[in-house]
């Protein structure tokens, strides 16, 4: 939406790096088009990272709104003020790939991609040909032609789920999307084990180099991953291997916090909400 405010409004800008060198000409274009006297920060340097909303800082100016560019964790912020949300956008949500990704659900299965993710498919533990769908924030701004296109060709005769991509308030979310328990039904528990299982296969659907890519599937590890690029044309199976580093990694930290007799939390409580939850959903 449209930021709207009361005269002499302070308005919080918060680019990656990767964007400042673009701040001075935003700054003056949205000055010109907001029919308001408006005072406009820039905040260079951000409390935790770039795809975190930042009202720690916003607050030091007495921010009214702050506008968020680029990738964002679309995490529950504690609602002190307004934020609007300004996603990267990638046209091309086609793939072009050499064979058609049906996973195991077209009628043609020739060609070597089709041929694994129908391994891939028929490995579920359920006959059901279920795809869930993570589509990448760079296409949420053709997200219905996107769904349309994963539905009716990419997935063609496959029964498709795609978890929407929530704001700051909203139903619970996993890296941005909204949680798979929330759209199959069943719990998740701490390990992302989901009670009623969705079965399937699990699929990113944009660049592979995204944030929210990883996060799910630490999420959601013991699920079967297929990851398709439509910009690179490319596509990838499993989990990649720096990310199975991670998770052995974790495990390891798990078993040792499990060990200790006494555990000590340190919790960012200044700019995330939802923080006392997950205090207790570790205590369980």
């Amino acid at each position: 939406g449209r930021p709207t405010a009361r005269p002499h409004a302070r308005i919080c800008l918060q680019l990656p790096d990767d964007m400042l060198g673009h701040a001075a000409e935003l700054s003056a274009a949205l000055q010109s088009a907001l029919d308001l006297s408006a005072d406009i920060y820039i905040l260079a340097d951000t409390t935790y990272n770039a795809l975190s909303v930042d009202e720690v800082a916003s607050q030091h100016v007495d921010a009214d709104c702050l506008i968020h560019y680029g990738r964002a964790s679309l995490s529950k912020t504690t609602g002190r003020l307004p934020v609007y949300y300004v996603l990267p956008r990638e046209d091309n949500y086609r793939y072009e790939g050499d064979s058609p990704l049906g996973l195991g659900c077209v009628a043609s299965t020739s060609g070597p991609d089709v041929g694994a993710l129908a391994s891939l498919a028929s490995s579920s533990t359920t006959p059901t040909r279920q795809v869930t769908v993570f589509v990448d924030q760079v296409f949420k701004h053709a997200m219905d032609e996107v769904s349309a296109y994963i539905r009716g060709e990419l997935l063609a005769g496959c029964t498709v789920a795609i978890p929407g991509l929530i704001g700051s308030e909203g139903a619970p979310s996993v890296g941005g999307y909204e949680a798979v328990q929330h759209i199959h039904g069943g719990h998740r528990g701490v390990g992302g084990d989901i009670e009623r299982d969705p079965g399937g296969v699990f699929m990113w659907y944009g660049l592979c180099d995204a944030p929210a890519r990883e996060m799910l599937m630490l999420t959601y590890n013991a699920r079967t991953w297929v990851s398709v690029d439509p910009i690179a044309g490319t596509v990838e199976h499993g989990l990649p291997p720096k990310l199975q580093q991670t998770l052995r990694k974790r495990y390891f930290l798990v078993d040792k916090a499990r060990q200790a007799n006494i555990v000590g939390l340190v919790v960012g409580t200044l700019a995330a909400n939802g923080y006392k939850e997950s205090i207790d959903a570790l205590r369980v």
